[in-house]
């Protein structure tokens, strides 16, 4: 005696899934092989004086400039508002 569940929320049943038509021979979705898109770019003098550095050290200053990047992004509010205040006392 096997146990047989009553089914989960979702599931067709035998006899739904039996009259589904099936797709045959036809391409349904093609496939597509492409190529990544590379970016090409000029070599400026940062990137010479960059090339014989170790490697920690460029990682270092990468860092460093993405966390000032983030903190000018997090400080334009209160930045504006000090400045606002600032021209607010000069005019005053």
């Amino acid at each position: 005696m096997g146990f047989t569940s009553p089914g989960t929320a979702f599931e067709a049943s035998k006899a739904e899934a039996s009259a589904v038509a099936q797709v045959k021979g036809a391409v349904v979705m093609p496939l597509v092989k492409s190529a990544p898109a590379l970016e090409t770019v000029k070599v400026t003098a940062e990137m010479k004086a960059t090339a014989g550095k170790a490697l920690n050290e460029i990682k270092a200053t990468a860092y460093g400039k993405l966390r000032t990047e983030r903190m000018n992004v997090r400080q334009v509010g209160p930045r504006a508002k000090k400045a606002k205040e600032a021209a607010k006392e000069e005019a005053a």
